[in-house]
């Protein structure tokens, strides 16, 4: 018999330990629990930042992980008459003792959202969803994340109609220790449609990539946490706690370097008879910033239209006139070199701080903030690069390049130079006679300019007008090696 007291004993065992995991299942429920909430607030916003709003959450055992169900979603909750967007459910798993295993979330769908008034409802779909990542409780963040989200739908009873065929997000981290992280983020738009009663638009696909190193993730928890204390104050109309500012200002470096890419292809504009009224092959947009943790800093933005047409308006006779000035490429490129990023940072914050609702104390604060950054970009020496600008319209060329480099020693505070080839100066000369009705003060700035020209002619045979223009320490201003007065110049 003693192999029963045996079986007798290790079935009381079974049982109390069973007992016992229910019993920790329900208090590590509680902490998950408490945990998001924590990380919500930060997520989120509190109290008059708040972004977005739930009623409330709960968090369950559910097979091996836990349920997470935030119900009661508002986006903008503080705004009158905010809509109610629905229920949110996740499965959520600890990993370790920061992070969580974020599975199986899913937003609210055949959702109907209350317009203004008079303006009927709109109704959200979503065809499917899909979401994994890992939330971190110390950075109140996703550290990883794979997403996509296929057929979103949003129709108003407006006869407006806004569609996207697929969206994905995927984010990496690599944890360097004590709250910094490589990260690289990739996001994507598949066939993006808005249809209204007035007419249409498409764009084929949005594209979108950024690279962070040495991203201080726990630092960024930490700063956003007390600015939005700080701000919620301020607009509570009390006044800034000075210390509060200057503990902002100790947050300073949140990055080493920070790379971004952005492409958008395919966009078409339609009117109202499906005849095309804008189209573009491609919009590029990339930027970084280097060495923002380092004294001195590099910054890079560049931006690139190609392949511009508007059909309907070069149809036109009224507009016929202007399609030849419509340009088939455009770009812009602006790189500032040795950056003084504390003083930056430290008069961003200084407008960002100031007081929102005191109009003079906001324009006194970008008074002083202007001339703090000049004064820190001549001490830096700063340069700004002009690169890559172009207009290639069908009667209007222009490529464009130079540098302004802050001098202390200077006469105008810095130096400067910029090359300047233009094609279409005489009809641009033209198109302003004709307006001004033959009023030569019209012309006069450009008359001048053109003046100070080397001409020569492109392949075609049309005349290129080409200014070097120069500003040396002593002040003076040079075009093509003449003297220029710009003081001196016609008004108009």
């Amino acid at each position: 018999m003693r192999w029963i007291r045996y079986a007798a004993v290790l079935s009381l065992l079974v049982l109390v330990a069973n007992c016992g995991d229910g019993k920790d299942r329900a208090a590590e429920a509680e902490k998950i629990k408490q945990d998001l909430t924590a990380g919500f607030d930060v997520m989120f916003g509190k109290d008059k930042l708040k972004l977005v709003g739930y009623e409330k959450l709960d968090v369950v055992p559910d097979g091996d992980s836990y349920k997470a169900t935030l119900t009661g979603i508002k986006i903008m909750p503080n705004e009158a008459n905010a809509p109610k967007l629905g229920d949110v459910t996740f499965n959520v798993e600890p990993k370790d003792e920061d992070k969580y295993q974020i599975t199986n979330l899913l937003l609210p769908s055949g959702v109907d959202i209350p317009l203004t008034e008079g303006q009927g409802k709109a109704r959200f779909e979503i065809g499917s969803q899909q979401f994994s990542g890992v939330w971190s409780k110390s950075l109140a963040s996703f550290t990883d994340i794979d997403s996509a989200y296929k057929n979103i739908q949003v129709t108003a009873d407006q006869g407006v109609k806004f569609l996207v065929a697929e969206s994905t997000l995927k984010q990496a981290s690599a944890d360097k220790g004590n709250g910094v992280y490589d990260q690289t983020t990739k996001f994507s738009l598949n066939n993006l449609t808005v249809e209204t009663p007035e007419g249409s638009a498409t764009i084929a696909s949005i594209s979108s990539s950024a690279d962070a190193k040495g991203a201080k993730l726990a630092e960024v928890r930490k700063f956003t946490e007390q600015f939005n204390a700080l701000m919620s104050k301020s607009m509570e109309g009390a006044a800034l706690d000075q210390a509060a500012v200057d503990a902002l200002k100790q947050f300073k470096a949140f990055f080493q370097d920070y790379v971004s890419k952005t492409e958008a292809s395919g966009i078409s504009v339609k009117d109202g008879t499906g005849q095309e009224a804008f189209k573009m092959e491609k919009i590029t947009a990339d930027g970084s910033w280097l060495g923002f943790d380092q004294p001195k800093s590099k910054l890079d933005v560049a931006l690139r239209l190609d392949g511009i047409s508007a059909p309907s308006a070069a149809a036109m006779p009224e507009a016929a006139m202007f399609a030849q000035f419509i340009p088939g490429k455009f770009g812009i490129g602006v790189t500032l070199e040795d950056v003084p990023s504390s003083e930056l940072w430290n008069a961003f914050l200084t407008v960002l701080t100031a007081p929102q609702n005191d109009p003079a104390a906001m324009e006194q604060a970008m008074q002083s903030v202007g001339m703090q950054i000049v004064q820190a970009a001549q001490q830096s020496g700063s340069t700004i690069k002009l690169n890559g600008w172009e207009y290639d319209s069908q009667s209007v060329k222009l490529k464009m390049g130079g540098s302004v480099k802050a001098d202390t020693n200077a006469m105008m505070g810095a130096i400067a130079s910029l090359n300047l080839e233009l094609v279409g100066l005489d009809t641009i000369i033209g198109i302003a006679q004709m307006f001004s009705g033959g009023d030569p003060s019209t012309t006069a700035p450009l008359e001048t300019l053109k003046q100070f020209s080397n001409r020569t002619a492109d392949s075609s045979g049309q005349p290129v007008d080409s200014f070097a223009v120069e500003l040396v320490n002593s002040g003076e201003v040079t075009i093509n090696g003449r003297p220029f007065d710009p003081f001196a110049m016609p008004q108009q």
